[in-house]
């Protein structure tokens, strides 16, 4: 029962920290740069595969509900196929 509170307190706290203006927590982190967060929209220079810089990448954040990843230099919603391809293909890189 206390992990379960626990998630709950996790989870409320990082939705607190998110409509406060912070951007969402995510692996995008290690491989995007200037990144921005306004209106629920998430921008930043991401790295593709090869290390090149995607600049200007957006996502609106607000309708990730499992968080953000970069997928190949693109700010992308962690669900579903972009998931699996991340976890397949840039697993521990972020991208």
């Amino acid at each position: 029962m206390g992990g379960l509170v626990l998630a709950f307190a996790l989870h409320g706290a990082l939705v607190t920290a998110h409509h406060a203006g912070q951007p969402p927590v995510g692996p995008y982190v290690t491989t995007c740069e200037n990144v921005g967060y306004e209106n629920g929209v998430l921008t930043g220079d991401c790295r593709n595969r090869d290390g090149a810089i995607v600049h200007g990448t957006r996502q609106k954040a607000d309708q990730c509900a499992n968080g953000v990843i970069n997928h190949d230099g693109q700010l992308a919603c962690a669900n579903g196929a972009i998931t699996q391809a991340w976890l397949r293909g840039a697993q521990g890189k972020g991208y």
